[in-house]
């Protein structure tokens, strides 16, 4: 089969699992979430669009991984002969495609960068299924990038369920900052090095398409970075500093327990025995309550 038939089938089968996947969500949701109809359209949107974002996360990296180790590539920042790889190209355009229409459709916030993003990010992917075939395994492994997409993706339904204050959104706020430093920092550096080492070097401009390989990934490249210290740092501080004031209140809780319980042992004194053991009882369920301490502790999530 020819290398662009091939292409164009692929690009037409993972558009349908692309559609089907995003409005899945459309019809499974307003049975499963009760606010659903509270949401706004672009709220409804953001989740929805959570669904093949995921997904892309995890079938394209691991379609990737697999042509890798079929073709043998690994490490090869020349490589431009494995027409297998370019299958999985095909849904990462479609997945492109389909979601900048998206994207002007709904109009949701930082759309303009997010349009920017998916036309940048299309090009080696379009040139490599339809023009000109370069740099399989710098384009390739530089897609491997959306492994962090799930984790984005937890923090939009946490932001979107109210959920900044919970376990869940502080746990996956760390987990999303390393996989960040993994996959969208240390990832892309080693391929920008071979990149200006190997492949600019050993193909210049010649074939035509590798201009827009090489634009992507310094650009890429950039927004990552950029990303991290913008959005990603910020929240990991906000948490990190927030578990630290719990601590604190925590310790200052045991403080004033250890006050309260010196003054029931004045008291005691000069009561009954049965109504100081009411009196500690009292105390004692108040402490424990499972909210005592996160209530005396919110206005710091709001700060």
């Amino acid at each position: 089969m020819p290398e662009i038939v091939q292409n164009v089938i692929s690009c037409v089968i993972s558009l349908l699992v692309w559609m089907i996947t995003y409005y899945s969500g459309w019809y499974v949701f307003p049975k499963r979430i009760e606010k659903w109809n509270d949401w706004t359209e672009k709220e409804k949107y953001k989740l929805c669009s959570c669904l093949h974002s995921t997904l892309h996360g995890i079938v394209v990296p691991i379609g990737i991984f697999v042509v890798l180790m079929h073709c043998d590539i690994w490490n090869d920042f020349k490589a431009n002969s494995c027409s297998e790889i370019e299958i999985v190209f095909a849904w990462t355009m479609s997945y492109f495609a389909f979601d900048f229409v998206l994207v002007l459709q709904y109009k949701a916030e930082f759309w303009q960068v997010f349009m920017v993003h998916h036309i940048v990010g299309i090009m080696p992917f379009l040139v490599n299924c339809f023009f000109s075939s370069n740099l399989h395994f710098l384009v390739g492994l530089g897609i491997c990038v959306e492994i962090a997409n799930p984790f984005l993706n937890a923090q939009t339904a946490i932001d979107l369920f109210g959920m900044h204050d919970t376990d869940t959104a502080k746990h996956v706020t760390y987990i999303t900052i390393i996989i960040w430093l993994i996959f969208r920092i240390t990832l892309p550096i080693y391929l920008l090095i071979g990149m200006a080492w190997i492949s600019i070097p050993a193909y210049g401009l010649d074939p035509w398409g590798v201009i827009f390989s090489y634009i992507t990934g310094f650009a890429i490249g950039l927004f990552c970075v950029a990303v991290l210290f913008v959005v990603h740092v910020p929240a990991f501080l906000y948490y990190y500093r927030n578990e630290h004031v719990k601590e604190r209140e925590k310790v200052k809780e045991l403080k004033d327990i250890e006050m309260s319980g010196n003054k029931i042992d004045k008291i005691a004194k000069t009561r009954e025995p049965s109504e100081v053991e009411s009196s500690s009882a009292s105390t004692e369920r108040k402490n424990s309550h499972p909210l005592a301490l996160r209530r005396r502790t919110s206005s710091f999530h709001t700060c």
